[in-house]
């Protein structure tokens, strides 16, 4: 069970990210879009790493509070 669940957080919180922030990159390298002014690519990054983190706390305390 806690092998299942550990690739679940890894899909769950890696593939979703990373698809988002290569679609970004490529929305604003071909001239589609632009980032907000005072926004840099960095804080995108740490807004992706910021929620990943929170999505992987919600799923550790969902497991303590209905246990195995």
């Amino acid at each position: 069970m806690a092998v299942i669940l550990a690739i679940g957080v890894l899909v769950i919180t890696y593939i979703p990210w990373l698809t988002l922030g290569l679609l970004s990159w490529l929305v604003v390298r071909l001239g589609w879009g632009s980032l907000p002014q005072g926004v840099s690519w960095r804080h995108l990054w740490g807004a992706g790493i910021l929620g990943g983190i929170g999505f992987t706390m919600s799923l550790f305390i969902t497991l303590l509070a209905l246990g195995e």
